[in-house]
This record gives C-alpha cells, sequence and structure tokens, in this order.
C-alpha cells in the first residue's frame, strides 16, 4: 500500500542549502574569520570534498550567503514600504537594511584580500538594482507631495544609498545624522512629521 502523504518522512536540505544554513548561523554571531570549513563539514555531516563540489573557497560560500541575503533584504523592504508610511519612515527602513547589510558582510569578507575584493565586485552588481529602488521611492514620495527633492531624484537615489553605506561602514554616524545632511541638501528644509512639503515637510 502507498503511504498516506503526512506519513511520509521530511525530505532532507539539499547540500548546498544545508551549508549555507549553517554558515549563515555563524555569521550571525561573527564574520568569516571566526569559522573555518572544517566547522561547517563536520556540523554538517559532509565530507570535506563534497563542501567543495558546492563551493571552491570559504569566501564562495560567504558571498552565496550574502546574496541570498540581499534578495531576501530586497523583498523585505519591497513589502514593507507602503504609502502608509511617512517618508521620513520609508526612507530610513532602507538605510536601515543596507547600513545592516554592509556593517555585516564588510567585515566579515574584509578578513582576505580575495575576499575584500569579490565583496567589492559582488556590491557593485547588487546596488544598481538598489540604486532603481531608491530612485523610485524617492519619486513617489515627491509625488505624494512628502518631499521636495532639489536634487535630480535619480542623484538623490544615489546619494541616499551611497550614505546609507557609509553608515554601516562608521558606526559613529546615525540615520538621524544622514536624515539632517539630506535636508539640508534640500534648501534649508525642516525635519517633522512628514506629512506635506510645508513647515514640517521632508526635503532632500
Amino acid at each position: 500500500m502507498f503511504r498516506e502523504v503526512n506519513d511520509m518522512p521530511e525530505k532532507e536540505p539539499a547540500t548546498r542549502e544545508k551549508i549555507l544554513a549553517c554558515a549563515r548561523k555563524y555569521l550571525q554571531v561573527g564574520n568569516s574569520a571566526t569559522f573555518g570549513i572544517r566547522d561547517i563539514v563536520e556540523e554538517c555531516d559532509l565530507s570535506t570534498g563534497t563542501f567543495y563540489r558546492e563551493f571552491p573557497t570559504k569566501d564562495d560560500l560567504v558571498i552565496a550567503v550574502m546574496g541570498d541575503d540581499w534578495t531576501n533584504m530586497v523583498d523585505y523592504i519591497d513589502e514593507h514600504v507602503s504609502a502608509d508610511h511617512t517618508a521620513y519612515e520609508n526612507i530610513r527602513l532602507l538605510f536601515t537594511c543596507i547600513s545592516s547589510f554592509e556593517r555585516k558582510y564588510r567585515l566579515s569578507l574584509l578578513c582576505s584580500p580575495e575576499g575584500a575584493q569579490r565583496y567589492v565586485q559582488a556590491e557593485k552588481d547588487n546596488l544598481n538594482l538598489m540604486y532603481a529602488r531608491a530612485e523610485k521611492l524617492i519619486r513617489a514620495e515627491t509625488a505624494r507631495e512628502n518631499l521636495e527633492a532639489a536634487l535630480d531624484p535619480r542623484k538623490a537615489a544615489y546619494l541616499t544609498v551611497q550614505l546609507a553605506l557609509a553608515v554601516g561602514r562608521e558606526p559613529n554616524l546615525t540615520f538621524e545624522d544622514i536624515w539632517t545632511i539630506l535636508c539640508l541638501l534640500g534648501r534649508s528644509g525642516r525635519l517633522g512629521d512628514g506629512k506635506g512639503t510645508g513647515a514640517g515637510g521632508k526635503r532632500i
């Protein structure tokens, strides 16, 4: 007799996904210098050869985790940016996601010169998509009259994303510091509740 579907044993995660999940767990509490390939293969109960068939180096593994997390971050931003939120809240969300990502993976991959070089390239490839999303957000907030952009939206998007990366690299900077700079660039814009471009409006 055929077994009921609910009685079927759960399928083991694919080897690649298993390795990615294990590496992600290590990266959540440290960086790539805090674990080695041996740690991964022992925890995943795999041979070293199996690991190398999936990832030629540890940097390849971290880059793969980074790519998955970047995709998840973009999906999160798309899901949570809302017309029900103020311009300040939406742009802060984008800032927080990018700066947290930068802080986490920049430290992880700067542990090796090769990793640092590959991180820069991977970041460059991914940022074009984020520039487009930031530009779309700025145009939408401008259309809703929540922003009065002194800069061309494309330039404002580039500046916004680059400043978010700066926050990720410099722990002494905060989003509020960057928002103040953006408002100053917006020709004497004032911080307020983000509802309109009057006295309490947001300008960038």
